[in-house]
């Protein structure tokens, strides 16, 4: 393959955007990826949405507080007429898991 701009030089890459051929003096090096002059801002803008989201992680202690919130409140709820004993239950872990993940979510907190 030959570069897009330059159509005496072999091509050492291929543009992440637009998949022009690339040679040595035209391609920019995006850390995952290369990019021409022209896709650079393209390319590096679809290289931080892509680490953004493979790098986001599941909040696992959230999400089994908020469902056994949900249980207490549904199991309480059925209950209603006999006892009133496991819905303050389900308030509770409710409160609790959204406490835990706004503290988890505070920005500048230290790592």
């Amino acid at each position: 393959m030959r570069c897009f701009v330059h159509l005496n030089t072999e091509s050492i890459g291929i543009c992440k955007n637009c998949q022009k051929g690339l040679c040595s003096d035209c391609f920019i090096d995006c850390g995952n990826g290369l990019a021409c002059k022209r896709c650079e801002k393209h390319v590096r803008a679809l290289n931080q949405f892509l680490d953004n989201n493979v790098h986001r992680k599941i909040n696992t202690p959230f999400v089994i507080t908020l469902m056994a919130g949900l249980f207490f409140i549904a199991f309480g709820a059925s209950l209603w007429q006999s006892t009133m004993g496991f819905l303050p239950y389900g308030f509770i872990f409710l409160g609790g898991a959204f406490l835990f993940n706004s503290y988890r979510a505070r920005p500048f907190r230290k790592k």
